[in-house]
């Protein structure tokens, strides 16, 4: 076997690549498997009112639930950061990983009643940041792989 020093020639997916897919997958079902209905993770924007309301409306049980679901989320966070930039090959391929970490540490500050619901104003636009730019990050993968270009390291 070859190896390559050309980083646009090497191998599209490797085993690194099958592990990160099935520790994505993993903690994907995990989180769905606790359960929670729709959180503020999987919305494309909240406002701070809505945001506000939804931390107001958790029983311990469900905070619980969700604090599980946080913790669990920034290893996924990674992981699929991880996966974007072995993909993507730019510094770019980090900035959903980037917004999605600042509202789930916010989050997890919120539900430790280290910052108050109030202090969640700016949640929503991070969480659009975190859908819009991985979206534009996926779309730019799947536009490399139509026109079989891969991005150099940067």
């Amino acid at each position: 076997m070859q190896a390559y020093s050309d980083p646009v020639k090497q191998k599209r997916f490797g085993r690194v690549d099958v592990v990160l897919w099935l520790v994505f997958i993993g903690l994907g079902v995990w989180m769905r498997s606790l359960d929670l209905g729709e959180t503020l993770d999987q919305r494309l924007y909240y406002s701070a009112a809505q945001a506000r309301a939804y931390f107001e409306s958790l029983t311990p049980q469900s905070a619980a639930g969700y604090f599980k679901n946080e913790w669990i989320d920034l290893t996924f966070i990674t992981v699929y950061s991880a996966i974007l930039f072995r993909r993507l090959r730019s510094p770019l391929a980090f900035l959903p990983g980037f917004f999605d970490a600042l509202e789930t540490l916010t989050i997890l500050l919120i539900l430790t009643g280290a910052l108050s619901p109030d202090h969640a104003g700016w949640m929503g636009t991070a969480t659009f940041l975190k859908w819009t730019t991985g979206g534009a990050v996926v779309l730019k993968i799947l536009i490399q792989a139509v026109s079989g270009t891969r991005s150099r390291p940067a």
